[in-house]
């Protein structure tokens, strides 16, 4: 009788403990959907889950709030973000190939190590954005916003930054090779140790900025500022 009851007791501590975890489970997952300002409707069509935010990889996610989310390693890759907010946001190391970010909010957000090869930033605002070695080749960020961005060397080769503003941002040992900077603004900005080469330049203005053991587009070194 004794152990019937014990039996019975634990059996039922089990069942409790597994409708605990469920319950919290989904008000935590409700309650981090509403943070975001997610709808379900955005992501009936997509392969995000509404619980995991991690793979979100192809997902419809047009002008979401994921500002000051935690998403370091996520895989946003080849999804629709336009319009979307990312500010103070934590995207260390995460992927964002092939997403669409135009028109996204990245201000102050952690982007080291993400990438972001083939993305679309236009007219994206990454002012005070950290982008340590984020990877960013072949990306357009024409008209985007990366005054005082921390750029410290990305990778920016072939990138589209027509009409971008980096003034004030920092590109020490940036990689900035055939990249498209015409009408970009560079003012006070940092290009130590920078590579340019091949870069388009047209109308570009470099008022102030710091070069020193530079490449320019042209191949050779300029050692203004050392």
């Amino acid at each position: 009788m004794a152990k019937t009851k014990i039996f019975v007791l634990v059996l039922l501590i089990l069942i409790g403990s597994l409708l605990f975890s469920t319950v919290y489970y989904y008000l935590q997952s409700t309650s981090f959907q509403n943070q975001l300002g997610l709808d379900e409707s955005l992501l009936k069509n997509s392969t995000c889950s509404p619980t995991t935010f991690a793979h979100c990889e192809h997902a419809s996610l047009l002008e979401s709030n994921f500002t000051a989310a935690q998403l370091m390693f996520s895989d946003f890759s080849r999804s629709n973000l336009t319009g979307s907010n990312f500010e103070a946001a934590n995207l260390f190391g995460s992927d964002l190939i092939g997403a669409d970010l135009t028109d996204s909010n990245f201000m102050f957000a952690n982007l080291s190590f993400a990438d972001f090869i083939g993305a679309h930033l236009i007219r994206s605002q990454l002012q005070d954005a950290d982008l340590y070695y984020a990877h960013l080749t072949g990306a357009n960020l024409s008209s985007s916003n990366l005054a005082s961005a921390y750029l410290f060397s990305s990778d920016l080769a072939f990138s589209d930054l027509l009409g971008s503003n980096l003034t004030h941002s920092d590109l020490t040992s940036a990689d900035l090779r055939n990249s498209i900077l015409t009408n970009a603004t560079l003012q006070n900005a940092v290009l130590i140790n920078a590579n340019l080469q091949g870069a388009e330049i047209v109308g570009a203005s470099f008022l102030r900025s710091l070069l020193c053991h530079t490449v320019m587009p042209n191949g050779s070194m300029v050692n203004t500022n050392c």
